[in-house]
């Protein structure tokens, strides 16, 4: 059995690592192939023994151990090993005896005054890498923690590590005993000390230097363990440790109670009464919904979604909730797994703005004619909504303040660590802090609150993500910005920034306020309350680590400085952030505005303009409601 969830990228290598004196720049040859003047191969078969092939036959009187010398050319000086034999093999092929070779380490090889049958010289130069394999070991993967363990109803190891004993590029399941006092997993490993925990050697191309891995997954093939990287480079390395994480409860689709099922006017007349609801109460995403039915007028199924219904908006403890009412004919041979187009559920999906979204849909069964409500859950059942809310409203966009929040053909976006997310129409919303690039992650101003936009996306739950917000154009996103753009670091022109009263490590210099541009009078530093209402944000004089104009802070001048990643943990329930102030944004002291640099084509280096360059910002003003 072997699961597909980790892949572990195999480079391009050889299995006899065969090198000559070509360029650098040209690829390893084949094994096999002619290598200078009669080298066709050359391999260390293990710690002490290299073995040689020709491609012309060999003179066996010129086979001698002065004819070869090994070296080491990775150190200084150069580190020989010792040639303790050489025979001939057959026609084509010699054996060296060697001195100890390190295992993964990369040889020279030199030949001088060998011939072949004919009296030519197989003089010359090959690389080649010791092997790092020796037998196997029995491995056992030890989880100490049994009380946790126990919580799971069944767990399985899956590990890189195949029936033979080899690396495996896949995950091979292997079964998890419990022994009472420990759960133990037990590997059969070919032991190998080439593979190293660096990653910065996983590249090597002449040797598999990456390591083994394991995971726990339990019986719904969930993770139940952090991936364990390992390596088994002799018989002692017999044990890995594994701790197991607890029990992931599931997401519940939808907590919010369901409103009761409709009346039914027409008591037996083969019926059912079914009220379809969309609990929008999260994402607020909903402007004009519909749903497409696979049912006909007269209440039987239609596999060609022939209706459109209108949904309306609900009221009272079901404000945020859409509806509609549709009749469908009572089958018992319909049901929720029907696969056949006589027992197929009667299906519905949802239509917003007369854009058909198919994989937003509900199934619905009429056993009887009791009436019912179903519920068409937005986002991902399964993972968490978490809706992201910022205050922009006093945002500085120029220095003194004249523009506020925004430019107006701009636009708020989301950009954060999430690899996997959907919005409530199940849009792929997943970013790697791309600088608002990806066009789903455009905020929405909150009706009644201008100036404050939030979004909400459903993401897996069990951990933390960090984020920030960006302005771009409302249109485009910031991807044609970001690629006229560059800096040291992330290179994202309008990220949002604090405002702060000096411009110094707030980590380390306790006299750094944090400017609150919705309230600016009451700025509270390490020496006490100031007026910044009729500040402006410092414009800057050099690149990087620029020193603090002398006496700051004075009520009048305002510096950029870093918001760290506003990080929030998502466990199982919905989550609300707060509704963090913006004080400016990165490009306040730019030359020109992001309109101007994207319709002029101007290549941007940020550097000049991050005066505050390396900072660690504080955690920017925050307030709970709206």
């Amino acid at each position: 059995m072997r699961a597909s969830a980790i892949h572990f990228a195999m480079p391009c290598m050889l299995t006899l690592a065969v090198l000559t004196s070509r360029c650098a720049c040209e690829p390893p040859l084949d094994e096999g192939e002619l290598v200078g003047d009669g080298f066709a191969a050359v391999a260390a078969l293990d710690a002490r023994t290299v073995e040689l092939s020709f491609s012309r036959a060999i003179n066996r009187a010129t086979v001698s151990t002065g004819a070869f010398t090994i070296k080491d050319f990775t150190v200084v000086p150069p580190a020989s090993v010792a040639i303790e034999s050489a025979e001939a093999q057959d026609d084509k092929t010699v054996r060296l005896g060697t001195g100890p070779l390190v295992a993964g380490t990369r040889y020279t090889l030199e030949v001088a005054g060998l011939t072949d049958a004919q009296g030519r010289a197989l003089d010359g130069t090959l690389n080649f890498v010791a092997s790092g394999l020796g037998g196997l070991v029995d491995v056992e993967v030890v989880i100490a923690d049994v009380g946790t363990a126990r919580l799971h109803e069944s767990l399985t190891l899956l590990a890189t590590v195949d029936d033979d004993g080899t690396f495996a590029e896949s995950l091979v399941a292997y079964p998890v005993v419990d022994e009472g006092d420990r759960f133990v997993g037990r590997l059969s490993v070919l032991a190998d000390a080439a593979r190293t925990l660096d990653p910065g050697d996983d590249a090597d191309l002449q040797l598999d230097r990456r390591p083994l891995a394991l995971l726990l997954v339990d019986g719904l093939g969930r993770m139940a363990s952090v991936l364990v990287t390992f390596v088994v480079p002799d018989p002692s390395a017999n044990t890995v440790q594994v701790v197991v994480l607890p029990p992931l409860e599931i997401q519940q689709p939808d907590t919010d109670p369901l409103p009761d099922p409709p009346e039914d006017a027409n008591p037996g007349d083969g019926l059912r009464v079914v009220r379809v609801v969309v609990n929008d109460r999260a994402a607020r995403e909903l402007v004009d919904p519909s749903l497409k039915v696979a049912v006909a007028a007269d209440g039987t199924f239609d596999a060609s979604f022939p209706r459109t219904l209108a949904m309306a908006p609900m009221g009272g403890d079901y404000e945020g909730y859409w509806e509609t009412v549709l009749e469908v004919k009572v089958d018992p041979a319909r049901v929720a797994d029907g696969s056949t187009m006589e027992t197929f559920p009667y299906f519905a999906y949802l239509v917003e703005q007369s854009v058909p979204y198919e994989g937003l849909d509900v199934a619905m069964v009429a056993p009887d004619e009791t009436p019912v409500t179903v519920r068409l859950s937005l986002g991902n059942p399964e993972w968490v909504p978490v809706t992201f809310r910022v205050d922009v409203g006093g945002a500085y966009v120029t220095p003194s303040g004249s523009v506020r929040g925004h430019y107006p053909s701009e636009a708020i976006f989301l950009t954060g660590e999430w690899g996997e997310a959907v919005d409530a129409l199940g849009n792929n919303c997943g970013d790697g802090f791309s600088g608002g690039e990806n066009r789903f992650l455009k905020m929405r101003e909150l009706a009644g609150h201008p100036g404050v936009w939030q979004r909400t996306l459903w993401l897996p739950g069990g951990r933390p993500y960090g984020w920030k917000v960006v302005r771009c154009e409302a249109d485009e996103g910031c991807g044609p910005l970001n690629d006229l753009v560059s800096s040291a670091g992330r290179a994202f022109a309008t990220v949002m920034k604090n405002l702060a009263t000096d411009n110094a490590d707030g980590a380390l210099d306790a006299n750094v306020g944090i400017v609150d541009p919705l309230a600016p009078a009451t700025t509270q530093t390490g020496s006490g309350v100031r007026d910044y209402s009729s500040a402006a944000v410092y414009l800057g004089t050099g690149v990087g680590h620029e020193p603090d104009p002398s006496g700051t802070p004075d009520g009048a001048r305002m510096f950029k400085q870093e918001v760290p990643d506003l990080v929030l943990n998502v466990a199982q329930s919905p989550v609300t952030t707060r509704v963090f102030h913006v004080g400016t944004w990165r490009d306040v002291n730019f030359d020109a505005t992001p309109q101007e640099i994207v319709e002029g084509e101007l290549a941007l280096e940020l550097n000049p303009f991050d005066y505050d360059d390396g900072f660690i910002g504080r955690y920017p003003p925050s307030r709970e409601e709206p």
